[in-house]
């Protein structure tokens, strides 16, 4: 979770059940930056979905996802949450590439 308190992301695809906490934690701990966040999650409890999205989640998917339908909500959450300070290079650990919200 270091990473979450010492990076700057655009957008966070987070699941409910992760290895060293839930998606819950870790949104709270986005709450204060300007990071959009998507839970891409097998659980399809009506409680967390609402709970996701009181808690300020742009969108809520949930397992098994078609590949160009998480595309095409990343692309809109994106857009969304654009600004003038957004690169056209997405830089992922050492990968970079052109954004998927412009294809």
């Amino acid at each position: 979770m270091s990473a979450v308190a010492n990076g700057k992301f655009d957008l966070a695809i987070l699941d409910m059940q992760l290895p060293d906490g839930t998606g819950f934690e870790v949104r709270e701990k986005l709450r204060c930056t300007e990071t959009a966040v998507i839970f891409l999650t097998v659980i399809d409890d009506e409680g967390d979905i609402i709970r996701a999205f009181e808690d300020g989640a742009d969108d809520y998917i949930t397992k098994p996802f078609r590949l160009r339908e998480l595309l095409a909500r990343v692309k809109r959450t994106l857009n969304t949450h654009s600004d003038e300070r957004r690169s056209s290079i997405l830089m992922l650990s050492d990968v970079v590439t052109t954004p998927l919200y412009h294809l």
